[in-house]
C-alpha cells in the first residue's frame, strides 16, 4: 500500500499487514467499504461502514488518524486481545456462501454448443492481528442481498443475489479493488436450448489469485448441463484460471471443492 492520503483506482493491493501505532486511527476505503482501526492497550477498535454504490472503486489508505472518524462509523465493535502487537492484516476473500448471478438479459446456451463468461463479485475483507495471527472478524466490501434457490424446503439453500452482464470478452469486465472475476464456462450437449435465468456459483469453494495487471480472479468453473435444465456437472479448475495463465495465488477457498458433482446450478426466476 502507498502513502497515507494517496488515492487509487483499479487492482492496486490494498492487503497485506500493517503497523498501527497506539491511540492512533488507520482507515482503508476499499470499494464501497471504509474500514478504520484503533489499537488500544489490551484491544482493537474496528469500524466500518459501506456506501450504497456496489460499484465505488475508491480505493485509499491513510494512517496517524485522530479517533474522531472512526468514532462516526455506523459499525465499531471491539476485541480484547492480550498479544501486545501494533500489527493489523487484511486479506482478501470470496463470499461466505454461494451466489446466484441473474443477468440482466435472459441468457440461452444453444444446443451443442458452449459459452464462455465472465461474472464479478465482491469480496470479504478478512482482518486479523499479531504474528499469529488472531481473526478479528470479517467484512464483505459490499453486502448483496439474501436470496432462496432452489425449492422452498430443505433441497433449497440460503445464498446472496447479484445482477451481472455475463460479459463474453474480458476485455468488457471492469477491473474494480473490490471485486473478483470469475471465468465460467457452460457447456450444453443437450438437444435443447439452456435457459440461465439465474445461475448459482459455490463461491465458498473458490480461491484467489492476482493477475500480473491487478485484477483479482477466482478459480474457474465448469458447467455441464445434465438431464433437465437445473442440474449441472460442476467441475472446479485446479489451478490459475486459464484467462490469467500467470496470475499469482492468494488465498485458499473456505471449503474444500469435494471434486465433481452434479449441482442445482441453474434455476427459473421463481426457483
Amino acid at each position: 500500500m502507498n502513502d497515507a492520503g494517496t488515492t487509487h483506482k483499479g487492482g492496486s493491493e490494498w492487503w497485506g499487514s500493517f503497523s498501527v501505532a497506539e491511540r492512533s486511527v488507520t482507515q482503508w476505503q476499499i470499494g464501497p467499504l471504509t474500514l478504520s482501526a484503533q489499537r488500544l492497550a489490551g484491544e482493537w477498535r474496528i469500524g466500518y461502514q459501506s456506501s450504497d454504490n456496489p460499484l465505488a472503486d475508491t480505493l485509499k489508505y491513510a494512517s496517524a488518524l485522530s479517533s474522531e472518524g472512526l468514532e462516526q462509523m455506523a459499525n465499531i465493535e471491539r476485541f480484547a486481545i492480550s498479544e501486545e502487537s501494533d500489527e493489523i492484516r487484511l486479506e482478501p476473500r470470496t463470499a461466505d456462501r454461494p451466489i446466484v448471478f441473474r443477468p440482466d438479459l435472459p441468457f440461452h446456451v444453444l444446443p451443442g454448443e458452449q459459452a464462455s463468461l465472465y461474472v464479478g463479485s465482491p469480496l470479504w475483507v478478512a482482518v486479523s492481528s499479531g504474528p499469529s495471527p488472531k481473526a478479528l472478524l470479517e467484512i464483505p466490501s459490499h453486502r448483496p442481498s439474501d436470496t432462496w434457490f432452489g425449492p422452498p424446503t430443505a433441497e433449497g439453500e440460503l445464498c446472496y443475489a447479484s445482477r451481472t452482464f455475463c460479459r463474453l470478452a474480458l476485455g468488457e469486465v471492469t477491473r474494480r479493488a473490490h471485486r473478483a472475476a470469475t471465468a465460467v464456462v457452460i457447456r450444453n450437449p443437450s438437444n435443447e436450448t439452456l435457459p440461465v435465468l439465474r445461475l448459482k456459483l459455490p463461491m465458498e469453494r473458490l480461491g484467489l489469485f492476482m493477475s500480473r495487471d491487478g485484477r483479482l480472479w477466482t478459480h474457474d468453473v465448469i458447467l455441464e448441463r445434465g438431464e433437465g435444465t437445473e442440474f449441472a456437472q460442476l467441475e472446479i479448475g485446479e489451478g490459475a484460471p486459464r484467462s490469467a495463465p500467470d496470475a499469482k495465488f492468494l488465498v485458499h477457498p473456505r471449503v474444500g471443492s469435494g471434486g465433481n458433482r452434479m449441482v442445482r446450478t441453474f434455476g427459473s426466476l421463481f426457483s
